[in-house]
């Protein structure tokens, strides 16, 4: 996901900054952050029950 956000996200946002400038091309980050807030509340909600598991010694 990171290396899709990477390549593509920047272009977008320059194109953005080419069309309507550089101030309103920072709605892409805001968008982007908004996703990943929603996707961390979905996984607090949904996985919240899930228990941690410890490793353990040997194989």
């Amino acid at each position: 996901m990171a290396i899709l956000g990477g390549a593509i996200v920047p272009i977008f946002q320059g194109y953005l900054a080419d069309k309507f400038g550089v101030q309103h091309s920072f709605i892409i980050p805001v968008f982007c952050y908004l996703v990943i807030l929603i996707f961390g509340a979905y996984c607090t909600k949904y996985l919240g029950h899930v228990e941690s598991t410890e490793a353990k010694a040997g194989h």
